[in-house]
């Protein structure tokens, strides 16, 4: 078969080898843009960012749009809809790194690491510091998919309590004590030391943890979202319940393609761990991620099924 792919990012000469040798008959472009007749003529994008619907426009013989993150909802436009165009993710691959970042952050806040470090600057000996174990809390997990499901799996051997939320909750893993539908976020924020957020926040629409929610949360609880960052999270309400103590911190992972602007107030709220992006740093990152849009490719070539395919009818 013959066609023509577009990676919307760059690719070595040992990618472009591998992918020769696997797909003769296929074309390959990379970058951020490419020429115009070469976008028309485009049946297959491999990309890791959310592109505007004009894209999608430009692109008449687009078929599938093989994503390189965990999440593909946000990436579905109105013409993608209209043209049944495929979406796949990598769905599956960022669990562990991701659940590394969340227990690297608790255990930041419950054994005040910053403090300790703090002390040993200042060369003051503080035994008096109090620390928090893990052992016996509560960990809640909203979206509890496959970096969510990581998470929790982690917390259970560090003999937590995990409560959890996801869309179809029928179904509830021996790692979780509790699940329930998205209707049961607030009960899960309520009762929980450690809120883990792992939901994409879907395109459109704002921040659904607002005052409200996080006014829902305890007072030494902690707060750490893994994906959406400010899409998730409204910053003012934040920074206003880290200032007031109404939680006892937060660990915000932001968008590495939407650098937060070098005036935001979210730079100095206290008790605040800010990560552009790095929740999801894995050294494999990229092998496994071009390991699955392989694998996909020889799926739709051969007329089989998709891995992580996303209904371009999907909600968000």
């Amino acid at each position: 078969m013959t066609g023509s792919v577009w990676a919307q990012l760059p690719l070595s000469e040992d990618d472009y080898a591998l992918f020769a040798r696997e797909f003769p008959g296929l074309t390959f472009h990379s970058g951020q843009e490419i020429a115009p007749s070469e976008q028309e003529g485009t049946e297959i994008l491999l990309t890791s960012q959310p592109f505007e619907d004009e894209l999608v426009q430009a692109m008449p013989s687009l078929r599938w749009v093989q994503v390189t993150r965990g999440g593909g909802a946000g990436f579905i436009t109105p013409t993608m809809r209209e043209r049944s165009i495929r979406v796949t993710t990598c769905t599956g691959i960022h669990g562990p790194p991701f659940s590394e970042f969340t227990f690297a952050s608790i255990l930041t806040f419950a054994k005040q690491l910053p403090q300790i470090a703090e002390a040993q600057r200042e060369h003051r000996w503080a035994p008096e510091m109090g620390l928090a174990k893990l052992e016996g809390s509560t960990l809640g997990v909203v979206g509890l998919g496959m970096i969510g499901s990581a998470v929790a799996e982690k917390a259970k051997a560090f003999g937590m309590r995990v409560i959890a939320t996801r869309m179809h909750p029928e179904r509830k893993p021996e790692y979780v004590d509790w699940i329930a539908g998205p209707d049961g976020t607030p009960d899960l924020m309520a009762a929980s030391d450690y809120v883990v957020v792992a939901r994409p926040p879907g395109r459109g629409g704002g921040p659904w943890i607002t005052a409200k929610e996080l006014g829902l949360m305890r007072r030494n609880a902690v707060l750490v979202v893994l994906v959406g960052g400010d899409h998730v999270v409204d910053l003012d309400a934040l920074g206003d319940a880290l200032r007031g103590g109404s939680i006892a911190g937060a660990a915000i992972n932001f968008s590495p393609f939407e650098p937060l602007p070098e005036d935001s107030p979210a730079w100095d709220f206290p008790n605040m761990i800010l990560s552009p992006g790095l929740a999801a740093s894995d050294p494999d990152k990229w092998t496994l991620q071009r390991g699955v849009f392989i694998e996909n490719l020889h799926r739709y070539l051969d007329g089989g099924e998709l891995r992580n395919e996303v209904g371009v009818n999907t909600a968000y």
